[in-house]
């Protein structure tokens, strides 16, 4: 007797499944490093983006730190464009806005404001670190807090 497997849906933890066919198929296809990056990891944090409004700071802060967005900013601009067409590719979704993109690279520009000459400069190794990486949720939070206020202001 065969088993058929009926088709998963999109769903919890669809992003894992999809970056691992992701990287199947752009190792099979011999596609270029810097492609396969991008791919998997926006198979991967394309979820967060589409809930952007619903995250904590913190969780901002690895969506940015998992995208390597510090060292490779150009991976922001390239993830958030997968991004919008992801959503705006479904049905009846082609017109909608998409404002979370926007929102992620303001909150990508407070957040990589801070560097280690805006923390306190005698902090060195790993307490330097944690002091970069607790000054750039706080930025996010406060930036967050803005647009909210800005937003209820507009309404």
């Amino acid at each position: 007797m065969t088993w058929v497997r009926e088709p998963r849906r999109n769903g919890y933890g669809h992003e894992g499944r999809g970056a691992r066919l992701v990287e199947q198929l752009c190792h099979r296809l011999k596609a270029p490093a810097r492609f396969r990056e991008l791919a998997c990891r926006c198979a991967t944090y394309h979820g967060y983006l589409h809930r952007l409004y619903e995250l904590q700071p913190k969780t901002i802060l690895k969506l940015l730190m998992g995208l390597d967005a510090f060292r490779q900013p150009q991976r922001l601009s390239d993830f958030v464009l997968v991004c919008q067409a992801d959503f705006q590719g479904r049905d009846g979704f082609q017109q909608r806005p998409y404002p979370q993109a926007q929102l992620l690279i303001q909150l990508f520009q407070a957040a990589s404001e801070v560097t280690s000459e805006t923390v306190d400069a005698t902090l060195i190794g790993k307490l330097l670190g944690d002091a970069i990486r607790r000054e750039r949720v706080a930025r996010i939070d406060r930036e967050m807090k803005q647009i909210n206020l800005d937003s209820a202001v507009d309404r």
